[in-house]
């Protein structure tokens, strides 16, 4: 798929029609090689920007209630990390909703943040490969791989209705919660819960954009993105943790 994405994007004239909204979401999904190379060409990011900084608000929003109810249960298994800490009922439940309020304003600043992050991650070592692009083309293969998220949060949302879970768990975290139980609220389990599914398949994508942008060989693009991917369920570990 890099060598694809590559290969497409050095074509004359193999990028030059301007593909729709809908194109683009669909291409993303079963065709990322060849609409990176048309994305890299006509580089554009209003809507990832819409997608990355409200995608996760409005599911948080939209499932208030059972937001709130995880939030909850995260800070009781924190809690019951801590020795010795007791809480009064009234105390516990005004942290409770600090943390939940506190994590629905910050939902768009922080996906806005990671985004940048990554995207200067891909930019700045491939750069050091002697890779081509610009910045504003890397924002805008990584904002548009999102969709893969995108489509994460929409199937989240609808399976919430019939789970009671607010989170789609696509990792093997499954496993470990039957093999080894105990992991569960340590940061070997957040490590684990963050390799899933749609984390692999959002990296793969942005490892294609990439490809499409640079004009790397395969092992350089792959190697950023395998450090890129590694660094990102490291830091997220600390999160996924008491999912």
């Amino acid at each position: 798929m890099v060598e694809l994405a590559n290969n497409l994007a050095d074509q004359p004239g193999g990028s030059e029609k301007n593909l729709s909204i809908g194109q683009k979401i669909a291409g993303v999904i079963v065709s990322p090689g060849e609409t990176m190379a048309h994305i890299t060409a006509r580089p554009t990011f209003w809507f990832p920007v819409l997608l990355i900084a409200l995608g996760q608000f409005i599911l948080l929003l939209a499932r208030f209630p059972l937001y709130m109810q995880t939030v909850r249960e995260e800070v009781a298994l924190a809690l019951q990390q801590v020795e010795g800490l007791q809480l009064t009922e009234a105390a516990v439940e005004q942290y409770v909703n600090f943390g939940a309020y506190f994590g629905l304003a910050a939902a768009p600043v922080s996906s806005m943040i990671s985004w940048m992050v990554i995207t200067l991650g891909f930019f700045l070592l491939l750069k050091l490969f002697k890779g081509e692009g610009s910045f504003k083309q890397y924002l805008a293969v990584t904002g548009y791989a999102y969709i893969i998220m995108g489509l994460n949060i929409l199937l989240t949302l609808v399976v919430s209705f019939f789970t009671g879970q607010l989170y789609l768990d696509a990792s093997l975290a499954h496993v470990s919660r039957i093999i080894a139980p105990d992991l569960h609220g340590t940061y070997l389990y957040g490590i684990i819960r963050g390799i899933d599914l749609f984390t692999v398949w959002y990296f793969a994508v942005m490892g294609i954009g990439a490809a499409a942008v640079s004009k790397t060989s395969s092992g350089k693009v792959s190697l950023v993105t395998a450090i890129l991917f590694i660094a990102s369920v490291l830091i997220s570990a600390v999160n996924y943790r008491y999912l």
